[in-house]
């Protein structure tokens, strides 16, 4: 997996990133403290990416990540643009008093009307054991910039099944942070239905793709008993 440099080819680039994901840049911020690298989304679309490193730590930082380099002053801030392709990135922050490093996930834009299901594990069965009841039940969403629309707005608890489409203009995701689970990229106009078992309480939801001062949102789903 390499990003998209000045010195690769145009026909290197186009086969690697899909032209819907490239047409639209997203953002990740990077935030730095002395022990701490924190990134704001676990997973980002594949495709440009704006990546912002706020560096709050007493001592300079050399940040690389996909391929790119970026010194950050102490208190200072810096950023700069890739492209990436799908997959998993490591971000490393170099200084002192030491290395810090993250994970970030490029998730490629979907084809409409794919279906995501949840592998069965010893968790999702544990999961549906914490149901007193549980049932099999569909909760449509729309993404749209800005907004998410959950109808119905509380989920019943068991096997839900998230049906998503993008009505907005810009490219969104589901990522359910209680469970991990994610959609992957929707351009607009595009759906995906994403299953996902899911117990009694809670379960916070951003948008994996935009962050919501980038036209992204966030919530949380009351998942009934």
């Amino acid at each position: 997996m390499r990003m998209r440099l000045v010195l690769c080819s145009a026909l290197a680039c186009v086969c690697a990133v899909s032209a819907a994901a490239q047409s639209r840049v997203v953002g990740l911020t990077v935030t730095l403290t002395d022990t701490r690298a924190t990134a704001s989304r676990a997973s980002v679309a594949t495709g440009s990416l704006t990546v912002t490193i706020v560096n709050k730590g007493t001592k300079p930082r050399v940040f690389t990540f996909a391929g790119a380099r970026k010194s950050v002053a102490a208190g200072g801030k810096a950023t700069f643009h890739v492209v990436l392709t799908p997959g998993a990135f490591t971000f490393t922050a170099l200084g002192k008093p030491k290395t810090l490093k993250g994970v970030v996930t490029a998730t490629p834009v979907v084809a409409s009307g794919q279906v995501t299901t949840t592998t069965p594990s010893s968790s999702s069965n544990s999961v549906l054991a914490s149901c007193p009841k549980p049932v099999t039940s569909t909760v449509n969403v729309t993404l749209d910039d800005g907004k998410f629309t959950f109808s119905p707005a509380v989920a019943q608890c068991g096997t839900v099944t998230f049906a998503l489409t993008n009505v907005g203009k810009n490219n969104h995701s589901l990522y359910l942070e209680s469970s991990g689970a994610q959609s992957g990229a929707l351009a607009p106009g595009q759906s995906e239905r994403l299953t996902v078992p899911l117990g009694p309480g809670s379960v916070t939801w951003v948008d994996g793709v935009y962050e919501t001062d980038l036209g992204g949102d966030a919530g949380t789903l009351t998942v009934s008993g």
